[in-house]
């Protein structure tokens, strides 16, 4: 991975290899490998701000992370 933008809390990361792909995708991973498209994730330092998001949006969480409703 490399952090191609950085603001606040908040990166973008970009994967340099794709190495999450299966038989049927392969092709198309190849292809845009080649055009230089890279699948891309933001990554949010929880420990350097409070962040609200949306229901359902967080991916991965790692660390002591405390969800609260507000209700």
């Amino acid at each position: 991975m490399k952090v191609k933008e950085e603001l606040g809390p908040f990166k973008v990361v970009e994967f340099q290899r794709e190495l999450s792909t299966d038989r049927a995708s392969a092709q198309s991973a190849y292809f845009a490998s080649e055009m230089n498209v890279r699948r891309r994730q933001l990554v949010c330092d929880v420990g350097q701000s409070n962040i609200t998001i949306q229901a359902g949006a967080m991916q991965w969480m790692a660390g002591d992370v405390k969800a609260t409703t507000g209700l």
